[in-house]
């Protein structure tokens, strides 16, 4: 019999498994994925636990500071936005030194309806705070903080009016049982105050909006 040279017709060795799906390597990709995911969340929970402290313990400076030391939370907000603004302005101002440009490009404002748009967003930050701080000076931090817990309602209503946002219906329903309970502690708590109640309702516009 006649002896085949051809080289695609012997048979090939084995061939090693790529280091791609070798079982080992799937291993250890899986336990630094699973490493990483771990960090990831405590990352999160440390994040979400700071902005929880930060934001309980500036409501109770602030409702010490507006209820006895300094009775003006209107003007304390107008003058923290005021130095907000005096010190973006001296950075802006401070990067155009180095003869480089600014770090800073101002995207062009073509329309009416842009800088509409724009001036909302101040607007509301300020109708946020500033209500939310002068409604410390007539109800008590138990019953603002509960009011403001209606925000995901007051947000829900404003994305459904301006972006067309639908909520799903579990949503919907935890939402419902949000404002039974938001109604039934507000409309019971013995601190309950009218004028009160109204300003920190309108802070929650601002904030949803």
């Amino acid at each position: 019999p006649k002896r085949n040279n051809n080289p695609l017709s012997r048979a090939r060795p084995a061939l090693a498994p790529a280091r791609g799906n070798d079982p080992e390597d799937m291993a250890e990709r899986r336990k630094m994925k699973a490493k990483e995911g771990v960090w990831f969340t405590i990352a999160v929970l440390t994040l979400i636990s700071v902005c929880c402290a930060e934001s309980v313990a500036f409501s109770v400076y602030n409702k010490w500071l507006f209820s006895g030391p300094l009775k003006a939370p209107v003007f304390v907000t107008a003058t923290c936005q005021i130095f907000s603004f005096i010190g973006a302005s001296l950075t802006w101002m401070l990067s155009l030194l180095g003869g480089g440009g600014t770090f800073y490009r101002r995207a062009p404002i073509n329309s009416v309806g842009a800088l509409a748009k724009i001036m909302l967003i101040p607007i509301s930050f300020v109708l946020n705070y500033g209500m939310n701080n002068l409604s410390l000076k007539f109800t008590t931090l138990a019953l603002n903080q509960l009011i403001r817990s209606f925000s995901p309602v007051a947000i829900a209503i404003t994305s459904f009016f301006i972006e067309g946002k639908k909520q799903s219906w579990p949503k919907l329903i935890s939402l419902l049982c949000l404002v039974g309970g938001v109604v039934m502690g507000v409309g019971t708590s013995p601190d309950f105050e009218y004028l009160g109640v109204l300003i920190c309702a309108g802070s929650l516009v601002g904030q949803a909006v």
